[in-house]
């Protein structure tokens, strides 16, 4: 049984943006414990282990949905990641808004709370048992642990969802693992994100990084897009600062400051994670997958794929493979 409660409220969006009560759908109290809640406009599901609890929500760009988050467990320590769309948390005690493709990590006090929030677009929220995490988090120098204060963040401020965390969050939603399996590689997976959250934290230099131009973020996410629509035949460095309105040795350095890597690293690791689950399904003929990612041909994508992962696409497949 999850030991997160939730009571929420879908409050339509009018052109002003000014919210309108009216017409408020109120959906039942209710325990999110591996369900889906699907309604016209947004979809939420979950998934629960005795230290976590994972929700992943959809919502209509023109809908908020209004979160009271009954939190039973003594201490808790939140993951957000906002995928698209926004969160918004406006409380005197604790104020943070988060915008898309950011992300945070929130500790709740040791006490049982309620806390409110508004969110609308895609959005993973991870809470795990502080006692699972609190020893990493007191020896962290960037985290201000204080058990008294009523909320503590290790984040200044939401920091870029980058291309690792990314992936990590993908391997959630395509994960086929079930029972007590799904229930390891669950918490391993959380505490890699975490991991991810905190060295960024560690590496970020607020003077020299923040300083950034929202617009310049803004294309590289663009420049992300493009490569995963067109990551069959992607464009060149050239091609793409052109479509971006930039230049491609702006491009380069921009793309590597927001997610840590390369353009073309991000799409090698976009194809090689696609490549892991055609042949985790074992569906596809190596030739098959090969075309369908783009390559030349097999031989092409079998050294590409031992090159990243160290064994071959055959090898992989007759060990892992389903």
């Amino acid at each position: 049984m999850s030991y997160f409660t939730f009571i929420m409220v879908e409050i339509k969006v009018d052109r002003s943006e000014q919210l309108l009560a009216s017409g408020a759908d109120i959906v039942p109290e209710s325990v999110l414990n591996e369900n889906i809640i699907s309604k016209k406009n947004f979809t939420l599901d979950s998934f629960s282990t005795e230290s976590i609890t994972i929700v992943r929500g959809e919502i209509d760009e023109n809908y908020l949905l209004f979160f009271n988050e009954k939190l039973t467990e003594s201490g808790t320590v939140v993951l957000h990641f906002q995928i698209e769309g926004e969160l918004f948390n406006n409380r005197e005690v604790f104020e943070y808004n988060c915008s898309r493709a950011e992300q945070l990590i929130i500790r709740y006090p040791s006490s049982p709370v309620i806390h409110s929030f508004r969110v609308k677009g895609t959005f993973f929220r991870i809470y795990i048992k502080s006692s699972l995490v609190d020893k990493y988090l007191q020896q962290f120098e960037a985290f201000n642990f204080e058990e008294n204060e009523p909320y503590t963040f290790t984040n200044i401020h939401p920091m870029p969802i980058t291309i690792c965390m990314d992936l990590l969050l993908q391997k959630f939603i395509n994960n086929k693992k079930e029972g007590v399996l799904r229930a390891i590689y669950f918490d391993s997976m959380i505490l890699e994100l975490m991991l991810l959250q905190l060295e960024q934290i560690q590496q970020h230099h607020c003077s020299l990084q923040c300083t950034q131009k929202k617009l310049h973020i803004d294309k590289m996410y663009k420049a992300k897009e493009i490569l995963i629509q067109n990551y069959k035949k992607p464009p060149t460095l050239k091609q793409l600062a052109i479509e971006l309105g930039t230049n491609d040795c702006t491009l380069k350095i921009e793309f590597k400051k927001v997610f840590g890597v390369s353009a073309y690293a991000f799409l090698s690791d976009y194809k090689m994670g696609i490549a892991k689950d055609y042949l985790l399904e074992n569906r596809l003929s190596i030739a098959e997958i090969s075309e369908n990612l783009g390559y030349k041909n097999a031989t092409h994508f079998t050294a590409a794929f031992k090159k990243y992962h160290e064994i071959t696409p055959s090898g992989f497949k007759a060990q892992y493979g389903r």
